[in-house]
């Protein structure tokens, strides 16, 4: 709740000193639990329940079996730094160092849980390079400069009275300057300032006590909110640049687009707030005395600055300026224009040893921590763990937006808002992939709108100290204050954020995109590929080493390309036909194979469609068998095993997640059938054998089906089915009811808001370890992309996605491995594999 000593965040105090500084009050901790006069014990006390309870949290009451390989220790340190962060056990600061040297421990150890070689160690702690730690050096320097010079000062009583001498007017110059001065420097240095300014005003009975608290809330909000203006306004605003950083490398949100997307938001909420209170404390006298500024004390400042200095800190405050808003065009990099007044102001002389080492480098400490906290979620794969543990089925992009920004605003109020931003906005991107800054960015904003209590923010904290404002006054304006902030600044980058983002795109933002196997240029005119070494292949999956295998419809062969790349045929001959069981895999033949599953023990398991049956190549002895089916087409009623089983055309089959189930999607059947492969044991899991759209919320194993073309079950027990002429996608939830989830039963092509979509005779699926859906689609030469936690559908390569020789014709079959996914380009005889 109490800040962490932070440029937006910066510890306050509880009071003023004599010369308006703030004071390092023991009344005003904001800690949640901690209790400062108890001492250090209770700390001790805390801290120890903190650790253990996140130990025992992460590697024993959560599953590790579901976690990523270095999940559980990842998970630990996520949750030890949240737990740290709201209790204060110790200083924001030093969570932040705590989390950088937690990463080392845990996780920097070659062939551990997560590092590789020896010097993997040395990049946990290149984020003390990172550039938004010396952007924000930078702008600390700027500002000592600034106050050093008293330009900061000068700068406010020449502003003030220009807005007028009537009260509203007086309140919205002391508000306006405020968010000005708060844009570039420390919301508590800020807010000081001010207030020896206004002191004389307040104290005198110049003005009725309605207005004084007016007044100095205006000022606490104004400051509060002037951190939405600019770049280097709020480490939150640098937590979220760098996360979208991090995810699309092409979107470099600098100083200006940062003024377009912030600033406007900030202005507006800025203004309501103004309406309100003018309103709520409106004064009867007709003018303000505005002769305050000239009674201001000097008195303990620094002896007034020598000509030339005022004169260098101007001059290099404007180029610095000048240069962050012109960044695009000279392409200079906004972290690098920060050493600007930081070589000018250390050589000139203008700041010294003393103003050097009184920069608040505990916020630096507390940005490059939650920067490698960021990382060490999203690197590791938790991030993905745990998004695809919330219960977020059902809310769109705008829906999960307006609930992480809220969600910012309680916790902002209850920890640091830049804690609070390291923990929310890596969850937040991976929640909205593909739409990353429209829920990141308002989780920035959302954390400069927490102040619902005096000790929210240094700001208040500054004007509780006052004795002028009570309480009630914090809690209602704060109510109000952080209702209003995320709705209007979600609205504005709901207008604009597309076009703002346009303008940062450096370079090509094209997907990566490889050639695995095959011809590297796509044929042309839509014929088939007549080069490489594949005849049409239909599917793709993997072994536990990282082999890839291949399946052929029309070439009738199994290949495998190994892990060194080398390319052998394992299974089939070009002649079709139904034979060779019992015998090695490389004399058998087959009929129109559309696609393969990989076992546990890396047996392959092929639907060997026109031949009615799963066929089973053992990966020991290379032996050939039927598993499932018997060659003759028909339907059993899941009376039998699975060798007595019967399908009609096994179009594609799939194991779940932990490989104790193979589905099957049984096409002319129009049944989605699985084997449990323990107790080998067959059963319908939906559709009834008529063809027909199902009705959503209907127990699955007695709705009908259109034409179940490919089956995927994720690891919660969910079962994706694709129906090739329904041109959609339907899943069967772990209660067994259906419904649609993307595509609007219409063939064409259409992205954006799923049950929109259109899709056209798509041909197979898979998910990605966050559960994202991907979809060959046939018919519209493209891979289609449906994210469940935003109900959207988007295009990952294809119909222009991607470069022309990535050009797609009829792909048939899609794999996710190993953070890659693989294409089956099935027209153009090759394998593709992108990074989305």
């Amino acid at each position: 709740m109490w800040p962490d000593g932070s440029w937006k965040d910066s510890r306050g105090a509880g009071q003023l000193n004599e010369e308006g500084s703030p004071t390092q009050s023991p009344s005003h901790t904001g800690t949640l639990f901690i209790d400062p006069e108890t001492g250090s014990m209770r700390r001790t006390i805390v801290f120890a329940l903190c650790l253990v309870g996140s130990f025992y949290t992460a590697f024993y009451l959560v599953d590790r079996g579901t976690l990523p390989r270095a999940g559980p220790q990842a998970l630990f340190i996520l949750l030890l730094a949240a737990s740290l962060w709201v209790t204060e056990a110790i200083p924001a600061f030093a969570v932040g160092i705590l989390v950088i040297g937690m990463k080392i421990a845990l996780l920097g150890k070659p062939g551990g849980a997560f590092a590789t070689t020896a010097h993997d160690w040395e990049k946990f702690i290149a984020v003390m390079g990172h550039p938004l730690v010396w952007l924000f050096f930078g702008g600390f320097v700027l500002a000592a400069g600034m106050a050093k010079t008293g330009l900061d000062r000068r700068l406010a009583m020449l502003l003030l009275p220009r807005f007028g001498s009537r009260p509203s007017a007086v309140l919205l110059g002391v508000m306006s300057v405020t968010f000005l001065l708060s844009m570039f420097i420390s919301n508590t240095a800020t807010t000081a300032m001010m207030l020896a300014m206004l002191m004389p005003l307040v104290a005198s009975n110049d003005i009725c006590g309605r207005y004084r608290r007016g007044l100095l809330l205006g000022l606490a909000v104004a400051a509060n909110l002037g951190g939405m203006g600019s770049l280097i306004g709020t480490p939150p605003n640098a937590i979220a640049v760098a996360a979208l950083a991090e995810v699309e490398p092409s979107y470099q949100i600098g100083f200006l687009q940062w003024l377009f997307l912030g600033l406007p938001p900030g202005v507006a909420s800025l203004l309501l707030a103004w309406v309100v209170l003018a309103r709520a404390f409106a004064s009867a006298q007709a003018t303000i005395p505005l002769d305050f500024a000239e009674h201001t004390s000097d008195h303990g400042h620094p002896a007034s600055p020598q000509q030339w200095q005022t004169f260098t800190v101007s001059v290099t405050f404007l180029a610095t300026l000048l240069l962050w808003l012109t960044s695009q065009w000279h392409q200079i990099p906004t972290a690098a224009v920060s050493f600007l007044p930081i070589v000018v102001f250390t050589t000139t002389g203008v700041l010294g040893a003393k103003e050097i080492r009184g920069l608040n480098y505990d916020v630096l400490f507390l940005i490059a921590g939650g920067l490698a906290l960021g990382e060490t979620v999203t690197e590791t794969g938790l991030s993905q763990w745990i998004v695809a543990r919330l219960p977020l089925e059902g809310f769109d992009v705008l829906g999960v937006t307006i609930l992480m920004a809220y969600l910012t605003v309680v916790l902002s109020n209850f920890m640091s808002n830049t804690a609070a931003a390291n923990v929310l906005i890596p969850i937040g991107v991976t929640i909205a992939t593909g739409f990353e800054a429209r829920v990141a960015l308002p989780i920035a904003f959302a954390a400069s709108a927490a102040m619902c209590l005096p000790v929210a923010t240094p700001p208040n904290a500054l004007a509780f100290a006052t004795g002028y404002c009570q309480v009630r006054d914090f809690l209602w304006l704060g109510l109000l204050i952080g209702l209003i902030v995320p709705m209007v600044g979600i609205g504005w980058l709901w207008l604009t954020l597309d076009s703002v983002l346009a303008l940062t795109t450096s370079g090509d933002a094209r997907p990566q995109v490889e050639v695995v196997i095959g011809p590297r240029q796509a044929a042309q005119g839509g014929d088939a590929a007549t080069s490489g070494p594949l005849d049409f292949p239909f599917g793709v999956d993997f072994d536990r080493s990282g082999n890839l295998y291949v399946v052929e419809m029309t070439g009738g062969r199994v290949l495998k390309r190994d892990v060194r790349g080398k390319l052998t045929t394992i299974a089939g001959r070009p002649e079709a036909g139904y034979s060779g069981d019992g015998g090695p895999a490389a004399q058998a033949t087959f009929r129109e194979m559309h696609n393969l599953a990989v076992d546990a023990e890396d047996n392959l398991f092929i639907a060997d469609s026109s031949n009615h049956c799963i066929r089973r190549i053992d990966a020991k002895t290379g032996v050939v068998t039927t598993f499932s089916g018997n060659g003759q087409q028909g339907f059993d009623q899941d009376t039998g095993n699975a060798k007595s089983a019967r399908y009609k055309k096994v179009i594609s089959i799939a194991f779940n997640p932990s490989k104790d189930a193979l589905f099957v999607a049984d096409i002319y059947n129009v049944r989605i059938r699985r084997i449990d492969m323990a107790h080998d044991i067959v059963e319908t899991v939906a559709g009834t054998g008529r063809s027909a759209v199902p009705r959503d919320g209907d127990a699955a194993v007695a709705s009908p089906l259109v034409d179940p073309r490919a089956v995927a079950a994720d690891g919660a027990g969910n079962v994706y089915i694709l129906e090739r002429a329904g041109h959609a996608l339907r899943v069967v939830d772990r209660q067994g009811k259906i419904r649609t989830v993307a595509g609007n039963g219409k063939k064409g092509y259409r992205d954006g808001t799923a049950l929109q979509a259109q899709f056209d005779g798509p041909k197979h699926l898979c998910l990605d370890d966050a559960g994202n859906v991907y979809i060959a689609d046939d018919g519209n030469h493209a891979i289609r992309k449906y994210d469940p936690y935003t109900a959207t559908v988007t295009t990952v390569l294809g119909r222009g996605h991607g470069d022309a020789e990535y050009t797609l014709n009829k792909p048939h079959g899609v794999a996710w491995h190993d953070g890659w996914l693989y294409v089956v380009d099935s027209g153009n005889n090759r394998i593709l594999r992108m990074r989305p």
